[in-house]
């Protein structure tokens, strides 16, 4: 809320209520889970990547990179986000060239962080694995395999029988 409500005060209070107030969200600060930990590194990095842009210079847009290779690394739906960058600045109002080199520093830390995992993937696996290969059971089991519906529990159990093996193969 303090960083966003210097720019939009009714959605940062929104906001702020929203996520405050949100049963799910206050039990989840007493669980021991990942979900949590990228709730927090989303908040940091998009206030991180709020300051790299406004300072204009290089080295903290290529750190907050980095950083946000590392939330990735939690969770990596957050990979394809220089592409959103790229059209954050060029919509802006930025010069196109210049907001894909301001993108291009901000990839090659997110590469920076990421690279040692995909090469370890790599080497296990013996092919090209950005963060993980769950993308496709992820997509699958969210919209092909009836489960369910208990908000108070995680599914992926019952996803991962025989045939989430056959899906993942």
């Amino acid at each position: 809320f303090w960083w966003s409500a210097r720019m939009f005060p009714a959605v940062a209070a929104a906001g702020a209520l929203s996520l405050g107030a949100n049963p799910y969200v206050l039990a989840l600060v007493g669980l021991p889970h990942y979900a949590l930990v990228h709730l927090v590194l989303l908040v940091l990095g998009t206030w991180a990547l709020a300051a790299a842009l406004a300072s204009r210079r290089w080295l903290p847009l290529a750190a907050c990179g980095v950083f946000w290779g590392l939330v990735t690394l939690v969770r990596p739906v957050t990979l394809p986000l220089p592409l959103f960058v790229l059209l954050l600045l060029g919509i802006s109002g930025e010069a196109w060239a210049v907001a894909l080199r301001r993108s291009a520093v901000f990839a090659a830390g997110l590469v920076l962080a990421v690279a040692p995992w995909t090469l370890r993937n790599f080497e296990v696996r013996g092919r090209f694995v950005p963060v993980n290969a769950q993308a496709w059971t992820v997509l699958w089991a969210a919209t092909v395999k009836p489960m369910p519906v208990r908000p108070n529990h995680f599914n992926w159990y019952g996803v991962a029988r025989a045939e989430y093996l056959d899906v993942f193969r």
